[in-house]
């Protein structure tokens, strides 16, 4: 009777942790798809983002107005100016 019970036990168990294997790989699967409300959600890049880093880069417009403007923190933005610039040196190189 105790061998029956144990076994039922490991059962319930084995298929909680293959049920919550299976929801972990399908939250994992979104959140590199960037879906649902897994982690920090995701900013927003304005279509006309490289236009005014190119007037920044003429002196039109500083990085501090534009930054507050958008309303981003300091780190993340540097971070997707240099994607930007990043990204026009490869443009460069082909």
């Amino acid at each position: 009777m105790l061998q029956l019970m144990d076994f039922i036990e490991v059962s319930r168990k084995n298929r909680a942790r293959k049920l919550q294997r299976a929801g972990i790989d399908k939250a994992l699967e979104k959140k590199y798809k960037g879906e649902g409300r897994f982690g920090r959600p995701r900013i927003k890049v304005p279509d006309d983002f490289e236009e005014n880093i190119k007037r920044i880069m003429r002196k039109e417009l500083s990085h501090d107005a534009y930054r507050a403007q958008l309303g981003m923190k300091r780190s993340t933005y540097y971070k997707i100016v240099k994607e930007v610039k990043d990204s026009w040196i490869k443009d460069d190189k082909k």
